[in-house]
């Protein structure tokens, strides 16, 4: 009997059964993820990192602060710290990480945390299950009792104020890099389509002095909100706010902006949008439209697809591949100009509306 045989089958037994048991832990781990996030989410919602930027503090001072109970805390402090989330100088004492330290001071992030993380966008996935199996999602109505997400959002006025600070936060984050990702000089007048609060066009005014006219468009509720509350990014002569529905009638122009819009919506809307555009579009006017381009060459293609996702089961909506991008260009008397860094796509018009 051959003892070293043995030993090599027993040796490559126990390795197989190691890299077995290494795979299992991870798929574990990916399922148990929302643990994490959901507890990422709490320590923002309450501010934790926020009370420690002056110093270390007991759990049973935070728990005062936050109004929390001390032991619960304490539990989510400990499991937080060991993915760097805090750290524990002492028994029962925190302090910031630079990851806390970095959610304590960017108040965009934290926006955006506290929005995608919140308790609304854990039920709406609770049917996605049903989205794959039927290719349709009736995922805010199951939650919400109405149609679109639009409506919900509507009829709670803090998911809707959470939401809008977390699409600002994006917004402030992505526009000085998106602004420059395309020469905007030789347009006359360029309208930004669901601008929200015109960030994204007042960037691009100060940016290209050659724009004679800047216009701000959105829903005349977002319009109105806009100057309820006192916001304008911008006091160039050249900006303007203007109200209406990009389904029905936009003002005439020589450049469209499109922001992360179109992702909101399947085919037949998106065809539905640039058709609107097309009619007020002038000659040799382009369409410039910041989504992704679905592309695995692309650096950015796994969080795409995990986007994509969310957009298929919040709104039915989708991230595009450049294929996509030409279908659906070409079904709305358009042709793609352009593709800019998997993130950008520019429209011309065809000779003839299809």
């Amino acid at each position: 009997m051959d003892s070293s045989s043995d030993s090599l089958d027993h040796n490559s037994g126990v390795g197989k059964h190691h890299a077995q048991f290494e795979i299992g832990g991870l798929l574990i781990e990916l399922c148990v993820s929302f643990w994490k996030s959901r507890s990422l989410f709490v320590a923002a919602k309450l501010d934790l990192a926020v009370h420690l930027l002056d110093g270390s503090k007991s759990v049973e001072v935070l728990a005062e602060l936050v109004g929390a109970n001390k032991e619960s805390l304490f539990r989510l402090m400990r499991a937080l710290s060991t993915i760097d989330i805090f750290e524990q100088v002492s028994p029962r004492v925190f302090a910031n990480t630079p990851i806390s330290h970095h959610l304590a001071v960017n108040r965009d992030i934290h926006a955006v945390i506290v929005s995608e993380g919140n308790d609304n966008n854990y039920r709406l996935w609770e049917s996605f299950c049903d989205t794959v199996k039927s290719g349709k999602t009736n995922s805010v109505e199951r939650v919400f009792g109405v149609p679109t997400m639009w409506m919900a959002m509507q009829a709670d006025p803090k998911y809707e104020e959470d939401f809008k600070k977390s699409m600002t936060a994006l917004t402030n984050f992505k526009v000085p890099h998106l602004a420059g990702l395309y020469d905007y000089s030789k347009f006359d007048t360029v309208v930004d389509i669901g601008g929200s609060e015109g960030i994204l066009m007042a960037e691009l005014l100060r940016r290209y002095p050659n724009i004679k006219k800047g216009i701000n468009f959105d829903t005349p509720t977002v319009i109105s909100n806009n100057k309820r509350r006192g916001l304008r990014h911008s006091d160039d002569e050249r900006y303007h706010d203007v109200g209406g529905d990009f389904f029905e009638h936009v003002p005439e122009a020589d450049c469209f902006v499109l922001k992360q819009i179109l992702h909101d919506w399947n085919d037949q809307c998106c065809r539905d949008i640039l058709q609107c555009l097309y009619r007020s579009l002038r000659p040799y006017g382009q369409i410039c439209i910041y989504d992704s381009i679905v592309e695995r060459e692309s650096p950015v293609y796994g969080q795409a697809c995990w986007v994509d996702l969310h957009m298929m089961q919040l709104i039915d909506g989708k991230e595009r591949s450049e294929a996509e991008w030409r279908d659906l260009a070409e079904s709305a008397g358009f042709k793609v100009d352009k593709l800019i860094a998997n993130e950008l796509v520019v429209l011309t018009k065809k000779h003839s509306l299809q």
